[in-house]
């Protein structure tokens, strides 16, 4: 951000509270949305990690019921549902950081 944003409303007169909820906070949502939606799509990474090593969750089902059993269609359906909730994370983080984007 420009440093003449701020400038311009400190020379309105607006107090540092409201630079900061009125300049600061609208120009920064953007990337704030697109940091919360690695976050997210990271957390269900090691999610499906730590289910692997015995962690619980959905890599311990994939593990316990495909891999070690040896039921393929188990092991492919937890897989494809790991990508489609990772995309449909990563859609929606775009879609809202686009429209809340000040550009």
């Amino acid at each position: 951000m420009e440093p003449g944003v701020i400038e311009a409303a400190r020379s309105m007169g607006a107090s540092p509270l409201r630079i900061l909820l009125t300049v600061l906070v609208p120009e920064a949502l953007g990337p704030l949305v697109l940091g919360l939606t690695f976050m997210l799509v990271a957390l269900i990474d090691f999610s499906a990690v730590a289910g692997t090593v015995g962690g619980g969750g959905v890599g311990n089902l994939a593990m316990t019921y495909g891999y070690l059993r040896f039921d393929t269609s188990v092991m492919v359906m937890t897989v494809l549902d790991l990508i489609a909730l990772v995309q449909s994370a990563q859609l929606l983080g775009n879609v809202v950081s686009r429209k809340v984007l000040r550009r």
